[in-house]
C-alpha cells in the first residue's frame, strides 16, 4: 500500500464511504423532529449529501486544515456536514448551544474558526456578538448548497496526528475545553468500540443512542442509527411512552444512554409490565451506574441479559472499562463505590495519589513511582492509549492540568475521577478529585457517602459539599427529600446517623432540587450547588 492510500485510509470517513457502497439502501440515520416528524436517509443518500457540501466548500475556497464552528441541533445535515469537512481534511468544532452565552463566546473566540454553520435563529443575531462578526456565516439548509459533486465524495490523505473533530466541554466546572480528536483518535475509538461491542452479531443492526458522536462509529460499522425522540441536551426529560413506541416501531436492536435516560425508560416499562424484546444489547454510560439501575435494565430488556453493560469512559478516552450488569449486581456490596470492571485492552490505567494541581512527571519511572497498586487505596484514574485525546485545542493551561507527558510520544489523560482497585484487578469509581473534602483532618470522599444515603427511602438525592476549601469544618449535606413536609424527622435521623459515623461536623440542609450536569443530566453539578448555597450562606446556622 502506498503512502497516499494509507493516509486516505487513516480517515474514518473512508470507512463510512465503504459501508455506503456495501449497504447503499440501508437506513443510515433517523433523526426525530420536535413536531413528530422523522428525517431518514440511507447510507448512499448521506454520502451523496456530504459530497455536495464538499463541492460547495471547495468552490468557496476552503482548504484542508480550515476550521468550522458547527452550532446547530442534531440533524441529517449536521452529520453530512461533519462528514464533508472530515473527508476534506477540514476540522469541525462542535459547540453546544446550551452551554451558555459566555462559554459559547469564549469557545468561538478561542477556536480559530473560519466560519460558523448554524440555524437562522443564531446566525441572524451574530452581528451583536463580537467573536462571531468576522466569521463567514452559513445558515444550515439547502440554500447554501450551490454545487453538485460529479465524482462523489473525495477523501483527502491525512496525517494521523491531524485534528479532525473538536468538541467543547460545557464549562460547568470552569472555562470550556476543546477536546482535540485527531484522525488517529477517531479511528482508535471506533476500533475499540467495535472490538468490545460488535454490531455484526445482529442480522439487521439498528442502534438507538443518546450520544450523537456514537453515530459516526455506527456509520463506520454499517449500523443504522435511530436517534431517540428526546431533546438530546436534556436526556432525563423524556416522554418514556413515546420513546418505547419509537424503539418498537424501528425494531431497535441495541440501546445506549445516560443513567437518567435509562432510569426514566425502565421505570415506565416496569410500571406497565412491558418489556422490549427486540433489544439485545444495552449500554449505560456518561455517569455512575448503580446495581439498582442494572436490575431495572435486566427486567426491562430480558433478551439483553448477556449484553447489558455499564460503560466507563469520557470524551477524552472512550472506552476505559466496562462491566456486565449481572456481575455488577453480584458484587454490589463488595465495597463502597461503583464497579466499572477491568480496563479494556486498549487502555493503560493507573491510579495516582489525588492532587488538585499540576502533577510533574517527566519520565515513566516518575509516573510509576506515584502509582497506587494496593487494593482499596483511593487515587486519581489516569489513562493512556491510542484512543486517548492527546491535547485540548490550543490550550496549554488545560493541557498542563489534565495531561501527563512522561515520554515524548506518550500522553496520559487525568480523568479527574477517583477510584480504587479491588483484589481481582477490577476498578471501582469512588468520586471526583475536585470534590474531595476534609473532615477533622481526614480526607472524605462525598461520592461514597452520598451513595449510602441515596438508598434511603426518604431521600431523592443528596450531595456533600464544602463552601470554602480553606474551611475544612464547614461541610454541608444538601438533601432533596421525597416528602418536603416530613423534613424535620429526616433531619433528626440524618443527625443521628452522621454522629454514629463520626461525621457530626456535617450540617444537613434541605433544598428543592439538585442541579445536575447539562450533558447527561446525571452527575451532580457541584459548582452550581455551591453557588446556590453561597447566596444563602448568611441564613445558615453558625458552627457550634
Amino acid at each position: 500500500m502506498d503512502t497516499q492510500q494509507a493516509q486516505i485510509e487513516h480517515n474514518l470517513i473512508a470507512t463510512i464511504v465503504e459501508q455506503a457502497k456495501t449497504w447503499p439502501e440501508r437506513m443510515a440515520l433517523c433523526v426525530p423532529g420536535d413536531d413528530g416528524s422523522e428525517q431518514q436517509v440511507t447510507f448512499a443518500e448521506l454520502v451523496e449529501r456530504a459530497a455536495n457540501m464538499q463541492a460547495t466548500l471547495v468552490a468557496r475556497g476552503w482548504r484542508a486544515g480550515d476550521r468550522a464552528i458547527v452550532m446547530a441541533p442534531v440533524s441529517v445535515d449536521l452529520y453530512a456536514l461533519v462528514i464533508a469537512l472530515a473527508a476534506s481534511g477540514m476540522v469541525t468544532v462542535l459547540i453546544d448551544p446550551g452551554m451558555g452565552l459566555g462559554n459559547i463566546l469564549w469557545a468561538a473566540r478561542h477556536c480559530g474558526a473560519r466560519a460558523l454553520f448554524s440555524v437562522s435563529g443564531i446566525t441572524r443575531f451574530r452581528h451583536l456578538l463580537p467573536p462571531l462578526r468576522k466569521l463567514e456565516v452559513i445558515t444550515m439548509g439547502d440554500a447554501w448548497l450551490s454545487k453538485r459533486a460529479a465524482g462523489g465524495l473525495r477523501i483527502e490523505p491525512v496525517q494521523t496526528s491531524s485534528r479532525a473533530l473538536v468538541t467543547f466541554t460545557s464549562g460547568s466546572t470552569g472555562r470550556p475545553k476543546g477536546a482535540d480528536r485527531t484522525h488517529r483518535v477517531l479511528r482508535a475509538q471506533h476500533e475499540a468500540l467495535k472490538a468490545h461491542f460488535p454490531n455484526h452479531t445482529f442480522a439487521r443492526p439498528v442502534d438507538c443512542t443518546c450520544f450523537p458522536v456514537v453515530a459516526f462509529h455506527n456509520l463506520a460499522s454499517g449500523t443504522s442509527t435511530a436517534l431517540p425522540p428526546i431533546d438530546l441536551r436534556r436526556p432525563a426529560e423524556l416522554d418514556p411512552r413515546k420513546v418505547a413506541d419509537y424503539l418498537k416501531r424501528h425494531r431497535v436492536t441495541s440501546l445506549s444512554g445516560a443513567p437518567a435516560f435509562m432510569e426514566g425508560l425502565c421505570d415506565h416499562l416496569i410500571a406497565r409490565g412491558d418489556v422490549l424484546e427486540d433489544i439485545a444489547r444495552v449500554l449505560v454510560g456518561g455517569g455512575p451506574v448503580s446495581a439498582a439501575l442494572a436490575r431495572k435494565v435486566l427486567q426491562s430488556f430480558p433478551n439483553a441479559r448477556d449484553e447489558a453493560w455499564g460503560v466507563y469512559g469520557s470524551t477524552e478516552a472512550e472506552p476505559i472499562a466496562h462491566v456486565a450488569m449481572t456481575h455488577m449486581i453480584e458484587n454490589e456490596n463488595a465495597r463502597e463505590g461503583f464497579l466499572v470492571g477491568h480496563p479494556v485492552e486498549e487502555a493503560e490505567v493507573r491510579l495516582l495519589g489525588p492532587t488538585k494541581g499540576v502533577i510533574e512527571t517527566d519520565t515513566m519511572e516518575a509516573l510509576e513511582a506515584l502509582a497506587i497498586t494496593t487494593p482499596g487505596e483511593v487515587g486519581e484514574i489516569v489513562v493512556a492509549g491510542a484512543h486517548v485525546v492527546p491535547r485540548y485545542l490550543d490550550d496549554p493551561r488545560a493541557d498542563a492540568l489534565n495531561k501527563l507527558y512522561p515520554a515524548e510520544s506518550e500522553v496520559w489523560h487525568r480523568t479527574g475521577d477517583t477510584g480504587q482497585w479491588d483484589e481481582n484487578g477490577e476498578l471501582w469509581l469512588t468520586g471526583r478529585v475536585a470534590d474531595l473534602v476534609w473532615h477533622k483532618r481526614e480526607m472524605l470522599e462525598p461520592f461514597t457517602l452520598e451513595q449510602q444515603l441515596d438508598g434511603w427511602p426518604e431521600i431523592e438525592r443528596c450531595a456533600l459539599v464544602s463552601l470554602d476549601a480553606t474551611d475544612e469544618e464547614r461541610l454541608f449535606l444538601a438533601v432533596v427529600p421525597k416528602d418536603w413536609e416530613r423534613w424535620e424527622a429526616l433531619e433528626d435521623r440524618l443527625a443521628v446517623w452522621l454522629t454514629e459515623q463520626a461525621l457530626d461536623a456535617i450540617l444537613p440542609l434541605r433544598i428543592p432540587s439538585m442541579p445536575v450536569d447539562r450533558r447527561h443530566q446525571t452527575k451532580l453539578d457541584r459548582p452550581t450547588l455551591r453557588r446556590f448555597l453561597m447566596l444563602y450562606r448568611h441564613l445558615l446556622p453558625p458552627l457550634s
